[in-house]
């Protein structure tokens, strides 16, 4: 456990991040390979009644600003309690991998979608 500790603090906190989430991309395209029958049937990413749908849609911005403030808001507080606190490791850790999931998960649809190699 000490050689483990000892290389981890080698190798630094930047490093460590891109390692979690290189880990996070590759278990997103890992899940959209294993359960891509699960959803396959339902992607209509980029249909023409999908655009016209958002050109006619009436946005209220303030509402959406606000919406988009409070989430991001909320996130940032989140860290901070958890920064303050012995969660707060883990928390940022499974954080990244969650993000790097969800670029690996999306661009894995998309390329598969669009029959891009």
């Amino acid at each position: 456990m000490n050689h483990i500790r000892s290389y981890l603090r080698k190798l630094g906190e930047v490093k460590l991040g891109m390692i979690i989430a290189f880990i996070g991309i590759l278990m997103g395209i890992l899940f959209s390979k294993l359960f891509q029958g699960l959803y396959w049937n339902q992607i209509d990413i980029l249909s023409k009644d999908y655009f016209e749908t958002i050109k006619n849609t009436s946005i209220e911005y303030s509402v959406l600003l606000q919406y988009v403030m409070w989430k991001n808001f909320r996130i940032f507080i989140l860290f901070w309690i958890f920064s303050a606190t012995a969660f707060g490791i883990p928390y940022i850790a499974a954080s990244i991998c969650y993000g790097g999931f969800q670029i690996g998960f999306f661009v894995s649809v998309i390329l598969m979608k669009y029959h891009m190699k």
